[in-house]
C-alpha cells in the first residue's frame, strides 16, 4: 500500500527539505481504506517528523506493530534525505491521530487485564 508512494515522498523531501507535500494517502488495491490512511513527513529543526492518521486504531492489538513499522519507514526516509542533503537529520517526534481508537477485551486479557486472581 505504501511502497509505491514512498519513493515519491523521499524525492519530494530531496527536492525541498522544507516541503509540506511529502504525503501518502493510502488505499488497498481494491479501493478499500486501510486502518492507516495517511502518512506525512515534515522536516523542522533538523528533525524528521512523522505524522500518521489512522481511520481506525486497534490500540491493544496492532498499534505496537504499527509504531514499529512507522519507525522503520521513518528511518529509511531519514537516511535517504540525510544522504541527499548531506546533513545530520535526526528522527523526530511521531504524531498519531485516529478517528476511532478501540480496545478489544480479548486483547486486554492477554495483557493481564480482567484475569481472575
Amino acid at each position: 500500500i505504501l511502497a509505491p508512494q514512498l519513493p515519491r515522498m523521499i524525492e519530494t523531501l530531496q527536492k525541498s527539505i522544507v516541503t509540506r507535500r511529502a504525503i501518502a494517502t493510502l488505499q488497498t488495491g481494491d479501493g478499500e481504506m486501510p486502518c492507516l490512511d495517511k502518512l506525512q513527513f515534515l522536516v523542522s529543526d533538523d528533525q524528521l517528523f512523522t505524522i500518521a492518521d489512522f481511520r481506525s486504531l486497534d490500540v491493544a492489538g496492532a498499534f505496537p506493530a504499527d509504531v514499529a513499522g512507522l519507525c522503520a519507514v521513518a528511518r529509511n526516509v531519514q537516511r535517504e534525505v540525510s544522504m541527499h542533503h548531506q546533513m545530520d537529520l535526526k528522527i523526530g517526534p511521531m504524531v498519531v491521530h485516529t478517528g476511532s481508537a478501540h480496545f478489544y477485551w480479548d486483547e486486554l486479557r492477554g495483557w493481564g487485564y480482567g484475569a481472575k486472581a
